[in-house]
Protein backbone atom coordinates (compact mmCIF):
# COMPACT_ATOMS: atom_id res chain seq x y z
CA UNK A 1 0.00 0.00 0.00
CA UNK A 2 1.01 3.19 -1.44
CA UNK A 3 1.43 5.94 2.04
CA UNK A 4 2.50 8.85 0.01
CA UNK A 5 0.10 11.49 1.03
CA UNK A 6 0.99 13.53 -2.28
CA UNK A 7 0.49 10.67 -4.42
CA UNK A 8 -3.05 10.19 -2.93
CA UNK A 9 -3.93 13.49 -3.39
CA UNK A 10 -2.90 13.39 -7.10
CA UNK A 11 -5.10 10.24 -7.25
CA UNK A 12 -7.70 11.62 -5.68
CA UNK A 13 -7.77 14.74 -7.91
CA UNK A 14 -7.26 12.87 -11.04
CA UNK A 15 -10.40 10.43 -9.65
CA UNK A 16 -12.39 13.47 -9.69
CA UNK A 17 -11.45 14.66 -13.19
CA UNK A 18 -12.52 11.16 -14.61
CA UNK A 19 -16.41 11.47 -12.70
CA UNK A 20 -16.24 14.81 -14.13
CA UNK A 21 -15.66 13.56 -17.83
CA UNK A 22 -17.80 10.98 -17.36
CA UNK A 23 -20.97 13.31 -16.49
CA UNK A 24 -19.70 15.49 -19.42
CA UNK A 25 -19.74 12.99 -22.22
CA UNK A 26 -22.94 11.87 -20.57
CA UNK A 27 -26.21 13.53 -23.11
CA UNK A 28 -27.17 16.60 -22.15
CA UNK A 29 -29.98 15.70 -21.00
CA UNK A 30 -28.37 13.02 -18.55
CA UNK A 31 -25.93 14.78 -17.52
CA UNK A 32 -25.51 16.36 -13.63
CA UNK A 33 -23.73 19.53 -14.51
CA UNK A 34 -23.28 20.48 -10.33
CA UNK A 35 -21.58 17.52 -9.89
CA UNK A 36 -19.61 17.88 -13.18
CA UNK A 37 -18.51 21.39 -12.31
CA UNK A 38 -17.50 20.70 -9.20
CA UNK A 39 -15.13 17.80 -9.62
CA UNK A 40 -13.49 19.69 -12.15
CA UNK A 41 -12.97 22.35 -9.37
CA UNK A 42 -11.84 20.25 -6.49
CA UNK A 43 -9.34 18.19 -9.09
CA UNK A 44 -7.87 21.57 -9.70
CA UNK A 45 -7.57 22.72 -6.21
CA UNK A 46 -6.26 19.34 -5.64
CA UNK A 47 -3.38 19.59 -8.01
CA UNK A 48 -2.30 22.81 -6.98
CA UNK A 49 -2.52 21.93 -3.24
CA UNK A 50 -0.68 18.53 -4.21
CA UNK A 51 1.95 20.76 -6.10
CA UNK A 52 1.97 22.69 -2.84
CA UNK A 53 2.69 20.30 -0.54
CA UNK A 54 5.46 18.20 -2.39
CA UNK A 55 7.34 21.67 -2.36
CA UNK A 56 6.66 21.57 1.52
CA UNK A 57 4.19 24.42 1.26
CA UNK A 58 1.40 24.21 3.79
CA UNK A 59 -1.48 26.15 1.75
CA UNK A 60 -5.16 25.77 3.36
CA UNK A 61 -6.78 28.19 1.11
CA UNK A 62 -9.62 26.84 -1.36
CA UNK A 63 -9.27 29.89 -3.53
CA UNK A 64 -8.00 28.61 -7.36
CA UNK A 65 -6.62 32.01 -7.60
CA UNK A 66 -4.55 32.05 -4.24
CA UNK A 67 -3.29 28.30 -4.70
CA UNK A 68 -2.25 29.49 -8.03
CA UNK A 69 -0.56 32.38 -7.16
CA UNK A 70 1.81 30.19 -4.87
CA UNK A 71 2.62 27.67 -7.05
CA UNK A 72 3.63 30.51 -9.69
CA UNK A 73 5.84 31.87 -6.71
CA UNK A 74 7.34 28.78 -6.49
CA UNK A 75 7.83 27.70 -10.18
CA UNK A 76 7.43 30.85 -12.56
CA UNK A 77 6.30 28.01 -15.17
CA UNK A 78 2.78 28.36 -13.75
CA UNK A 79 2.70 31.59 -15.40
CA UNK A 80 1.82 29.93 -18.59
CA UNK A 81 -1.68 28.13 -16.47
CA UNK A 82 -4.56 30.41 -17.50
CA UNK A 83 -7.40 29.71 -14.97
CA UNK A 84 -9.75 32.72 -16.23
CA UNK A 85 -12.40 30.47 -17.27
CA UNK A 86 -12.91 29.60 -13.90
CA UNK A 87 -15.86 31.89 -12.95
CA UNK A 88 -15.26 30.51 -9.03
CA UNK A 89 -11.29 31.19 -8.76
CA UNK A 90 -11.70 33.49 -6.10
CA UNK A 91 -14.12 32.00 -4.18
CA UNK A 92 -13.19 30.14 -0.92
CA UNK A 93 -16.92 29.44 -0.69
CA UNK A 94 -17.46 25.86 -1.73
CA UNK A 95 -21.33 27.10 -3.37
CA UNK A 96 -20.06 28.49 -6.09
CA UNK A 97 -20.71 26.53 -9.26
CA UNK A 98 -21.81 26.77 -13.20
CA UNK A 99 -24.63 24.35 -14.94
CA UNK A 100 -23.67 25.49 -18.27
CA UNK A 101 -22.44 22.97 -20.19
CA UNK A 102 -20.26 24.92 -21.92
CA UNK A 103 -18.42 26.75 -19.64
CA UNK A 104 -17.90 23.53 -17.22
CA UNK A 105 -16.36 21.98 -20.61
CA UNK A 106 -14.13 24.95 -20.65
CA UNK A 107 -13.41 24.61 -17.26
CA UNK A 108 -12.66 20.89 -17.37
CA UNK A 109 -10.10 21.56 -20.43
CA UNK A 110 -8.33 23.98 -18.79
CA UNK A 111 -8.12 21.11 -15.81
CA UNK A 112 -6.63 18.45 -17.82
CA UNK A 113 -3.97 21.12 -18.48
CA UNK A 114 -3.41 21.44 -14.68
CA UNK A 115 -2.82 17.88 -14.30
CA UNK A 116 -0.51 17.34 -17.11
CA UNK A 117 1.48 20.44 -16.25
CA UNK A 118 1.55 19.09 -12.48
CA UNK A 119 2.44 15.70 -13.25
CA UNK A 120 4.96 17.10 -15.08
CA UNK A 121 6.38 19.42 -13.07
CA UNK A 122 6.68 16.46 -9.59
CA UNK A 123 8.10 14.03 -12.67
CA UNK A 124 5.04 11.58 -12.07
CA UNK A 125 3.85 9.25 -15.34
CA UNK A 126 0.34 8.70 -15.72
CA UNK A 127 1.63 4.84 -14.97
CA UNK A 128 2.99 6.08 -11.59
CA UNK A 129 -0.77 7.91 -11.34
CA UNK A 130 -2.55 4.85 -12.00
CA UNK A 131 -0.64 2.03 -9.96
CA UNK A 132 -1.82 1.45 -6.37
Amino acid sequence: MDTNPVLYSLRNASSLLRNADRELLRPEEDSVMLCACQCTKNAVIGFLKSFLAENRVDNSSNSIEKLLAECRRLEPAFNSIQLNCFACRTEEATDCYCLDVNKVSECFTQAKSVEEFVLAGLKISREDLNNS
